[in-house]
C-alpha cells in the first residue's frame, strides 16, 4: 500500500498567479478524493471471491447473479461501489448490488440528473 500523500502542503504565494494557486488547491483535493475512492474497494464484501463470479454471462446465469447480489446485499461499501461504477460507466458485471439491465436504468436517470444540475 502506497503512503498517504499529505491533505495541505505549504503553498509559497510569491509572484504565482491567484490561478496556479486554484490549481494547486484543486489538484490537492482531487487526489484526496481518488484516495477516498479507491479506499472503498479494500472494505468491499466481494474482496477475496473470484472477479467471475460478478462477471456473469450476460444475464443469463441467474444462480450466479444471485450469488454476486447475495454478496452485495451485505456490504458496506454498497453506495460508494455503484456511485464508482456509474461515474466510471462501468457496463459489465455485477456493481453496489445491480445488474447490467439496472445499471443501465440507473446510469441514464444519473446522467438526466447530473445534465438538469449542470
Amino acid at each position: 500500500m502506497q503512503p498517504k500523500r499529505p491533505v495541505f502542503t505549504e503553498i509559497s504565494l510569491g509572484k504565482a498567479s491567484a490561478s496556479h494557486h486554484t490549481w494547486l488547491v484543486t489538484q490537492a483535493l482531487s487526489d484526496l478524493i481518488q484516495d477516498v475512492r479507491i479506499d472503498w474497494k479494500s472494505q468491499a464484501a466481494c474482496r477475496g471471491y473470484p472477479d467471475e463470479l460478478f462477471f456473469p454471462v450476460g444475464d443469463t446465469d441467474e444462480e450466479q447473479i444471485a450469488t454476486a447480489l447475495a454478496v452485495c446485499d451485505s456490504c458496506k461499501v454498497r453506495e460508494e461501489c455503484l456511485s464508482y461504477a456509474l461515474e466510471s460507466n462501468q457496463r459489465a458485471g455485477i456493481w453496489g448490488g445491480t445488474t447490467e439491465k439496472e445499471r443501465r436504468s440507473l446510469r441514464r436517470r444519473w446522467l438526466a440528473e447530473r445534465k438538469r444540475s449542470a
